[in-house]
């Protein structure tokens, strides 16, 4: 029995060793495939480059931008522009007037006709900073990585389509190490709905430019993905809040039409 339990305590003994062994030999491949400081050595040692990701680490930027994200979501709260002129103040933001009239009684005027342009000329300048930042922070990693980068000119241009915020981006960046390679246009999607949003406002501006005013529910009726909220304010103003029920974007206006002069009441 003695014989037969040291034999038990010299496998298990043998059993924990091989489990550290392999717990050792996954960390150490671990490390030098996945971290940087190992890929590096890795490079070093055989002088091979590994695989570059470009694309992959500047969309990763953009989508998951803070600064872009916070500045989207500024204009969409503020009737689209990044510094409203004429505007109510709604629960601390300056939401623009997109339709308004200074007389009583009557009803109001588009104030951008052309909204789905002026909104996308609006987050493009907003952003255009914020996306040449990801490429200097690409070609600052690059370099750090000891690649030499040749980073043009970038030029930029925002759509927003149905589906998506789109980042068109052409520059020419070159990079080079033990090979060269090339890379130039770049397009970036960005999930968005805030195609509808804008869509579906300019209809409710249609009809409060026409008849004076509109009804959430019928476009919650047949656009039952989105939200839209009407808050009546003083002086006949209208605070109109749209969101997508998915996305969770949020885009919001304001309309002063048919305004009845203090004292009266429909």
């Amino acid at each position: 029995m003695t014989k037969f339990k040291k034999r038990l305590d010299k496998k298990g003994q043998i059993t924990i060793f091989v489990i550290i062994a392999i717990v050792i030999i996954a960390a150490v491949i671990l490390f030098f495939t996945l971290t940087q400081q190992g890929k590096n050595i890795v490079q070093q040692v055989t002088g091979s480059e590994a695989a570059l990701d470009v694309v992959g680490e500047i969309t990763n930027c953009i989508e998951n931008n803070e600064e872009i994200n916070n500045k989207i979501a500024l204009i969409t709260s503020q009737g689209g522009s990044i510094a409203p002129e004429n505007y109510i103040l709604y629960n601390n933001s300056k939401v623009e007037y997109l339709c308004y009239s200074s007389d009583y009684l009557k009803t109001c005027y588009m104030q951008q006709p052309l909204l789905l342009q002026h909104i996308t000329q609006e987050l493009q300048n907003a952003v255009r900073t914020d996306v040449e930042s990801c490429f200097a922070k690409e070609k600052e990693l690059l370099e750090s990585r000891g690649y030499n980068v040749n980073l043009g000119r970038i030029n930029f241009s925002l759509e927003i389509t149905p589906d998506n915020l789109v980042f068109n981006i052409n520059t020419p960046m070159t990079i080079t190490k033990t090979n060269s390679q090339t890379f130039k246009d770049f397009t970036i999607r960005k999930n968005s709905g805030l195609y509808q949003l804008i869509m579906l406002s300019t209809s409710i501006l249609n009809f409060e430019a026409r008849y004076g005013d509109s009804d959430p529910a019928l476009y919650m009726t047949l656009y039952p993905s989105v939200r839209v909220e009407k808050q009546r304010k003083s002086g006949g103003s209208k605070v109109y809040i749209l969101s997508d029920r998915d996305t969770n974007e949020v885009f919001m206006f304001a309309s002063k039409s048919l305004a009845w002069p203090p004292g009266y009441k429909l």
